[in-house]
């Protein structure tokens, strides 16, 4: 039988690391924080050290301290994170190679008309499936680099694609056509989370396919603990679920959606519990998807499944109710228009 674990008491994590977590410029806001891997910040000192142990032990860093930053794009989306100083670093490392960034304008090919160029750019991506291959790697590195590249004009989306590496100029109008041609493909639900932010504008403004299970590894840990396993209750995701819809409104392209839900969760629940949950009622609040997917988590459809007709009922009459709204103003103001001409 395998031994667990001894648990460090706080004197003994702070004697190793060399310091107190107390004694460090952490933000004293009521506002609850997340580590870059979207893990809630702990509330007390014990947490707050075990997670700096944590990193002191798996990167050998000396002091860790923690540095506040808020992600924020207009109204709605806000995600508070706590960065180590080694993540800051990053961050301003490419916050950096920004400033230096300008395109460069060469002779011959930038000559021929944009429309040309834009033909040249469809012909020479061709469309295909993008999916991560080393979460950890993943996590480490490109939410960080992004927070500190909002443009996006950084992200390493693909190292196959020449035209993205021949220069700047040639990079800064052919990605967009790379995010069009792509269908992006994640495990979790956090982890599309740190995608769309780490392609920055760029990428959320271009992205027409995503598919992703609506299920969190976070929101797993932290809301089933106390729970035995064989009694885990299948259950929707709350933590982050509010922030991942946001950034999915500001993917102004995305027309093709597959959501993957635990099949025994879709048909187990009711209905009205499911479309009553927050998480859900401000999915069927998104505008523009064309296609819509409601699937199991082994790759099977669902859609026979009442729940995920009552999706796509939803998301569609939103995107219906939204034309007519459109409608409206445009009849309105054409008429103001009309009164202002006769005055």
């Amino acid at each position: 039988m395998a031994k667990l674990k001894p648990t460090l008491t706080l004197m003994e994590m702070e004697d190793e690391m060399g310091y107190k977590v107390d004694a460090l410029d952490r933000p004293d806001e009521a506002e609850k924080r997340f580590y870059s891997d979207l893990t809630p910040v702990p509330d007390n000192t014990y947490g707050l050290t075990e997670k700096d142990y944590q990193e002191f032990v798996k990167r050998k860093h000396d002091k860790n301290s923690g540095k506040a930053a808020d992600i924020c794009y207009g109204v709605g989306f806000n995600l508070p994170l706590l960065l180590t100083e080694a993540e800051v670093v990053r961050t301003f490392s490419v916050a950096k190679l920004l400033r230096e960034t300008t395109p460069s304008v060469n002779r011959g090919f930038f000559d021929l008309p944009r429309e040309i160029r834009d033909k040249i750019y469809i012909f020479a991506i061709p469309r295909g499936e993008w999916r991560i291959t080393n979460i950890d790697k993943f996590e480490q590195d490109n939410l960080i680099r992004g927070i500190g590249d909002p443009s996006g004009f950084y992200y390493p989306l693909s190292k196959s694609l020449v035209v993205l590496r021949v220069n700047k100029q040639m990079r800064l109008e052919a990605l967009p056509f790379a995010y069009r041609r792509t269908t992006f493909i994640w495990d979790d639900l956090d982890d599309v989370i740190k995608f769309l932010v780490a392609i920055g504008q760029v990428g959320r403004d271009n992205i027409e396919s995503l598919q992703f299970p609506w299920e969190s590894r976070t929101d797993m840990e932290f809301t089933w603990e106390g729970f035995l396993d064989s009694e885990l209750p299948w259950r929707l995701p709350v933590l982050h679920a509010s922030e991942c819809v946001q950034l999915l409104r500001r993917c102004k392209r995305l027309k093709h959606l597959r959501l993957c839900f635990e099949e025994d969760l879709i048909l187990s629940m009711q209905p009205d519990a499911f479309m009553a949950d927050s998480g859900i009622g401000e999915l069927c609040s998104i505008q523009g998807i064309t296609q819509l997917e409601i699937w199991d988590l082994g790759n099977s459809s669902l859609e026979h499944c009442r729940i995920a007709k009552l999706l796509r009922e939803k998301i569609e009459g939103a995107k219906e109710e939204e034309t007519g709204h459109e409608s409206i103003y445009s009849l309105i103001f054409k008429y103001i228009k009309r009164l202002g001409a006769v005055s």
